[in-house]
């Protein structure tokens, strides 16, 4: 668990996948996030998906919540990489909770993924990707220091 500002990040819990399906199927969230609108996820798939992740030692998937009052906000995952010697991550996130748009948790999220990728992890470089029609992640993600790239 890890707490940044007003925001804990905790590993996503079996008891969790049912409001993960509400997220995971709300069309204009999956299209900021993931470009795929239509590409619902059922509870099964969910629960197989759950059973992979516990296997998988090289990306955290957490949830978000704000600390008092408790009350889920969103998802982040690191997915930790080896290129050549640079070990580096590539961070997502999205904000499931739509009370919390336009807050300014966008960039707290950010700022604390940031924080657990080079000081808690110890790794050396961090990517992050974005739909180019998602111009709040974009404003986000530059003024945490991302830069640009591709086309």
């Amino acid at each position: 668990m890890f707490e940044f500002g007003n925001v804990r990040f905790r590993p996503i819990e079996k008891a969790d996948l049912a409001l993960l399906h509400e997220w995971e199927n709300d069309s204009e969230l999956m299209m900021l996030s993931r470009s795929r609108p239509m590409n619902f996820a059922s509870n099964t798939q969910l629960e197989r998906q759950y059973e992979e992740w516990a296997k998988d030692d090289s990306t955290l998937r957490l949830l978000l919540e704000t600390i008092a009052p408790k009350e889920p906000v969103g998802v982040a995952r690191i997915e930790k990489q080896d290129h050549g010697n640079v070990r580096s991550a590539d961070v997502g996130t999205y904000i499931g909770n739509k009370e919390f748009w336009g807050r300014g948790l966008g960039k707290q999220i950010t700022v604390a993924l940031l924080e657990i990728v080079f000081i808690q992890l110890n790794l050396e470089r961090c990517e992050a990707w974005s739909m180019e029609y998602n111009s709040r992640a974009h404003v986000v993600l530059e003024s945490c220091g991302f830069k640009k790239g591709g086309a």
